[in-house]
């Protein structure tokens, strides 16, 4: 069986706002198991301790906040990325702008 979406122009702003929510929570789940996982390579690789970890996630935490839709912020971290050449995928800074806008 197919499920059929509705142009984004049918779909209610009150659907919308669902959407947006339960995507929302599925970034915090998918960030907070990132978080525990870094915690533990952190702790098995260089020792940290629950007090540096929390530091860790807490400055993470805050960047991603104050920067969410931060295109020029994203270049920046990409740039640095790509100088110690961890092959990471550069952020879609054109999706970026729709959602900044949109909000």
């Amino acid at each position: 069986m197919k499920a059929h979406i509705p142009p984004r122009q049918q779909i209610s702003n009150l659907s919308l706002k669902a959407i947006d929510e339960y995507i929302q929570q599925e970034s915090h789940n998918m960030s907070r198991r990132l978080f525990k996982l870094v915690a533990v390579a952190l702790n098995e690789l260089y020792g940290f301790g629950a007090k540096r970890n929390l530091k860790l996630s807490q400055r993470v935490g805050n960047l991603i906040i104050e920067h969410q839709d931060d295109e020029i912020f994203w270049q920046h971290v990409d740039q640095f990325c790509d100088q110690m050449k961890l092959g990471y995928e550069h952020e879609d800074y054109e999706r970026m702008e729709k959602r900044r806008k949109r909000r």
